[in-house]
């Protein structure tokens, strides 16, 4: 039961609206326990801001609410995040991206930690498991990854096999159920208390327009002692950084903002970490007594 409380899910978008839509049926039709939806569309110029102006909602399904921006000046995935989480008067949130697919109760799983005892006095970000197509090219055992071969589910939004996806996914979890690591699965597809996520003080804008903000957040997650949890008992489909790093669907081939983030944010990563951050046996970004007393020296301009 979900005890009085209310959930919102987030979704910050810029010029995605084929995976969008595919990730907005998924909501609709796969959520249970989610009062609202929140899209912010940034920049959009592919038809996003007409198909989210056109959306009919009727009152069995989540309010949603739609926020368009044009003309914004420097834009990322980092602000555009926190522009999106802003607007949440809910009590929960769980953080999408717009190429992403969710299963049905992906929600009410990831709620359900926080209604166990013990986790009740701490802050928690809970994330389920994750699939992606194999558009790299290589077999990675990561832990909460699951990487399938791109002739299972399909790479793209119009190939992609809903359904095969969908009973392969309660297969998978009932097989691995309530098998949990200590992670929360890079940038989207958790579930965190709003006042947790305020507290945080959400994404550093630093690393706009992209790289390193999730893993950013992460090591300061864990420097205010939270708990990270990813959870077997759910999973997404992730159809691997269409928004960034192919957003025009060409695989193989990262675009040029990425590819400049790539450079200047490691740079940025250097100057307020102190060193280059290594993962542990769960793929979780490690904080280093390096680190920590790199932070100590530079408390006075430290963002966290």
């Amino acid at each position: 039961m979900i005890e009085n409380n209310t959930i919102a899910v987030v979704i910050s978008t810029h010029n995605n609206i084929n995976y969008l839509k595919l990730l907005y049926s998924s909501i609709i039709n796969n959520f249970t326990i989610v009062d609202d939806i929140i899209i912010y569309a940034e920049n959009c110029t592919d038809g996003t801001n007409e198909w989210l102006s056109n959306i009919f909602v009727t009152k069995d399904k989540p309010s949603l609410y739609v926020y368009i921006q044009n003309d914004v000046i420097n834009p990322g995935i980092s602000s555009g995040i926190n522009k999106a989480i802003s607007m949440v008067d809910t009590d929960y949130f769980i953080l999408l991206h717009s190429d992403m697919y969710v299963t049905k109760g992906y929600d009410i799983e990831l709620y359900n930690y926080f209604t166990k005892e013990e986790y009740r006095d701490k802050r928690l970000i809970v994330s389920g498991w994750r699939a992606e197509p194999n558009i790299w090219g290589n077999n990675s055992n990561t832990p909460g990854l699951v990487t399938a071969p791109i002739s299972y589910f399909g790479e793209y939004y119009h190939n992609f096999r809903q359904e095969l996806f969908n009973e392969w996914a309660i297969i998978f979890s009932k097989q691995n159920r309530d098998k949990t690591i200590r992670n929360m699965m890079g940038a989207g597809g958790y579930m965190m208390k709003k006042s947790d996520w305020d507290y945080l003080g959400g994404n550093d804008e630093i690393f706009n327009p992209a790289c390193y903000e999730d893993i950013d957040l992460c090591l300061r997650a864990q420097l205010k002692d939270f708990e990270l949890i990813t959870t077997c008992n759910t999973l997404i489909y992730h159809f691997s950084g269409r928004g960034s790093w192919y957003p025009t669907d060409n695989i193989g081939k990262k675009s040029e903002r990425q590819q400049t983030a790539e450079q200047t944010g490691m740079i940025k990563w250097l100057n307020k970490w102190g060193e280059r951050f290594e993962r542990d046996e769960s793929d979780c970004p490690i904080l280093t007594k390096t680190m920590k007393n790199f932070i100590l020296k530079n408390r006075n301009n430290f963002v966290y």
